[in-house]
């Protein structure tokens, strides 16, 4: 939502269920519960090794398909090479965790339209649950990384509460009051620049065996931002007193208190806040008046984020954000993979909206090209498609569209479509690095407000969206009166 690239890209993936068998295997194995390993050196060895692999069996596959007759043996060809896939790279990426992991599922997502299929079904399995490095060695890194004494004051309990693909959370108690401390796998903010370097090797070379002939470097440099600011538990800290700062006078939202004295750049510990999980929420089937309430929220908080402060937090996943049923607040939670935008950049990118509606196509072409939207090398086919892509992006906002239903199907297919028609044409264009996470977060809007059903007038953000800083100060102030009603 209120972007110029469809968040069907985003939300149009559904997670691949395949031969769920090996990957039940794969998250019972006790081989994940162990520390990844540290050494930059051992972690690109392992992730080159499997990708060469699943590199080497890809194109052996499209060889044999290309110049074979013989269907019946492609297919079995086909279904034990996808198995090999699976097997290998989750289980490398699974073992190695932190940044390598954190990477691979940042590329099923954004970088799924620039790598072969077959390898966004691989990449998906990274979704599943994360299996937790065992309890005694986490703990025993926490009281290494904060002493003893702090360590005994938190009283952390002995089981994780969460893992993820950088950490594991722990639930505990100071001076009587609930806690939560989140640590790092030990050595993952250490071996960033290796992963991504791993990584992005692999994804060029599979990026030419689909054909493409984009350069991922720049995406990749955007990723490797995020990752460092992920692992940097002091800038998270910092982030979250910003965040705490623009938001102290809007009681809409509430977001935990951190503990610096307690933590540290791989530590982080700070005030527990109660809460549902959002997906928890919707199971109790909430009245659509609470829902519509929710996804107004979500929304302001949004257009608050990025053209209010500059200042958004990227990172879609739903167990970011808790419904506390006592207040009815949303609870705001994990401030790693945010991003500061200039002002000068959020005027741009208005320009460019305002352009879609009252400006010449060349004038259109010329600032999507400023923004990584598609490359000038394109063909006169590529821009006449992302023309398309670009005005149904805006569909929702039309005054004749309103009240726009965030799950009508027909919009969604025809979106899809022009989506695809689009990618299925580029082959220079990648992944826009400036707004790739962006988009990641508007996309992961657009998808809880198309599962909660939600039917909403957008009229009034259309006015912010595209608007000048002067017509967003007045959408600010109504926003403040409304709310104070």
């Amino acid at each position: 939502m209120f972007s110029p690239i469809p968040h069907s890209m985003i939300d149009s993936l559904e997670p691949i269920d395949v031969l769920s068998s090996e990957r039940e295997d794969l998250i019972s194995s006790s081989e994940n519960n162990k520390p990844p390993p540290k050494s930059a050196f051992q972690r690109a060895g392992k992730l080159l090794k499997t990708g060469f692999g699943v590199a080497r069996s890809e194109a052996n596959h499209r060889l044999k398909s290309k110049f074979s007759n013989q269907i019946d043996k492609i297919e079995s060809l086909k279904g034990r090479i996808r198995t090999e896939q699976i097997k290998a790279l989750t289980k490398t990426l699974g073992e190695l965790k932190g940044s390598a992991l954190k990477a691979g599922q940042m590329l099923a997502l954004e970088a799924q339209d620039w790598i072969p299929e077959d390898l966004q079904k691989i990449l998906y399995e990274l979704f599943d649950k994360v299996q937790p490095v065992d309890d005694v060695t986490m703990l025993e890194f926490i009281k290494t990384e904060l002493g003893s004494e702090k360590f005994e004051r938190l009283a952390l309990e002995s089981k994780s509460f969460a893992a993820a693909s950088i950490g594991q959370v722990y639930l505990g108690s100071l001076e009587n009051q609930k806690i939560v401390t989140k640590v790092q796998y030990p050595g993952v903010s250490e071996t960033v620049d290796s992963d991504i370097n791993a990584l992005r090797f692999l994804a060029s070379s599979f990026t030419k065996i689909s054909g493409k002939k984009a350069e991922l470097h720049e995406f990749f440099e955007e990723l490797k931002i995020i990752l460092k600011n992920e692992t940097d538990y002091n800038k998270e800290i910092t982030n979250m007193t910003r965040y705490a700062d623009f938001l102290k006078k809007d009681n809409r939202f509430v977001l935990p208190r951190p503990i610096p004295e307690y933590s540290n750049q791989r530590v982080i510990t700070m005030s527990y806040v109660e809460g549902i999980p959002i997906a928890n929420w919707l199971e109790t089937n909430p009245p659509q008046e609470e829902k519509e309430r929710l996804a107004k929220n979500i929304l302001d908080l949004f257009c608050i984020e990025f053209y209010e402060n500059g200042f958004v937090q990227t990172d879609p996943n739903l167990g970011n954000f808790k419904i506390n049923s006592n207040t009815g607040q949303l609870v705001l939670l994990d401030f790693g993979a945010t991003i500061e935008y200039s002002k000068e950049f959020i005027e741009e990118y208005s320009a460019l909206l305002r352009t879609l509606t009252s400006g010449k196509k060349s004038d259109l072409f010329e600032r999507a090209i400023q923004f990584d939207l598609i490359s000038e090398k394109e063909s006169p086919e590529s821009f006449d498609r992302f023309l398309k892509m670009m005005e149904i992006s805006i569909l929702p906002f039309d005054k004749d569209q309103q009240p726009f239903d965030f799950s009508d199907k027909d919009y969604r297919r025809e979106t899809q479509k022009l989506t695809f028609d689009f990618i299925k044409s580029i082959k220079y264009t990648p992944p826009p690095r400036h707004l790739v996470f962006l988009h990641r977060k508007l996309g992961g809007i657009f998808s809880l407000l198309k599962k909660m059903e939600i039917k909403m007038d957008l009229s009034s953000y259309w006015n912010i969206i595209s608007g000048t800083p002067s017509t967003r100060l007045k959408e600010a102030i109504q926003r403040t009166v409304d709310q104070k009603a």
